[in-house]
């Protein structure tokens, strides 16, 4: 159950990214997944 809710933040988070991308250049988003990744 955890995993599964987990496994949904991380949609939404992936989901806000990409909306992000529009707006923000490639090296920002990259920027913004490394940080992401590393707070989990």
């Amino acid at each position: 159950l955890s995993r599964a809710r987990y496994s949904a933040h991380f949609d939404n988070k992936l989901s806000s990214i990409s909306l992000l991308a529009e707006k923000f250049n490639k090296v920002d988003v990259i920027n913004l997944l490394i940080s992401l990744y590393l707070e989990v």
